[in-house]
């Protein structure tokens, strides 16, 4: 995984209320709880359905989820896909352009899940698909963007990434192959509630950053999750480490003395 030069907000004052920024992996104050997986591509480039968003720039699609899927406490069946890199469950038609913004914050978009929110420009190259996978009860919704440039860069910023949901656990993933740093536009990736008021956020890199150069890598070859209930979107937990008892000197030295004395019992009298 690589992650650079991150700007993350801690407050951020909009009119007369305060929102306290969450970090990755919170909890935020829904009870979403982030954490970081293996890296797990479904590619559906090739499979998937044309959400409408190729050769748009600064475009929204509509898309059913194919079952139903709860987001902060209410239930979804469509999303709507901006080209701009995130996905809401409120539909708006506004793509946001042009610059991502620090989660939680209360403009729009809310609701939403910013899988890599920055002025991406399918117009450019690349393409954006999705399509429902599993069985029953075990779906999937995968919302990919493929080899996408950015608006201000393109010959030299792409970005591949996925938005995952899961049914029954309603757990969100977020799959990155590869984002990308460019001069002129915020990025952000993470997750916010309905009024903005509530989120987590993975980064938040300002445009500004001097530790990067276009087309270099922000996050890459990374996995996250995002679940209020413990699931880990199907990834079973680690196993704990075995604990390795630890020596010093001195019981080094008593237990040498136990092993002496020991032999010395064992051996049988005459």
């Amino acid at each position: 995984m690589k992650v650079r030069g991150i700007f993350c907000g801690l407050a951020l004052v909009l009119g007369s209320t305060q929102l306290q920024a969450v970090s990755f992996p919170g909890p935020d104050g829904f009870g979403y709880l982030g954490t970081e997986i293996p890296l797990n591509l479904r590619d559906v480039s090739a499979t998937g359905f044309d959400a409408g968003l190729d050769n748009a720039d600064d475009d929204t699609s509509v898309v059913p989820v194919g079952f139903s899927f709860e987001y902060y406490g209410a239930t979804y069946t469509e999303v709507e896909i901006s080209s701009n890199g995130f996905v809401s469950f409120t539909q708006t038609g506004g793509s946001e352009c042009c610059s991502g913004e620090s989660i939680p914050d209360s403009s729009t978009p809310n609701n939403m899940i910013a899988g890599f929110w920055e002025d991406l420009d399918p117009g450019e190259g690349g393409i954006i698909r999705t399509e429902t996978l599993g069985s029953p009860g075990s779906r999937q919704f995968v919302i990919g963007f493929y080899d996408v440039p950015d608006n201000d860069d393109p010959a030299n910023v792409v970005n591949t990434f996925e938005v995952i949901l899961h049914e029954t656990t309603n757990d969100i993933e977020l799959a990155i192959q590869d984002v990308q740093f460019d001069d002129v536009d915020d990025k952000v990736v993470g997750i916010e509630n309905a009024d903005g008021t509530d989120g987590i956020e993975v980064i938040f890199v300002e445009s500004g950053d001097p530790g990067f150069s276009n087309g270099d890598s922000i996050i890459a070859d990374q996995g996250y999750c995002f679940s209020a209930g413990g699931t880990l979107c199907g990834i079973a937990p680690a196993a704990p480490a075995l604990a390795v008892p630890v020596f010093n000197a001195w019981s080094v030295v008593i237990l040498s003395g136990l092993l002496t004395l020991i032999g010395l019992l064992a051996v049988p009298r005459s």
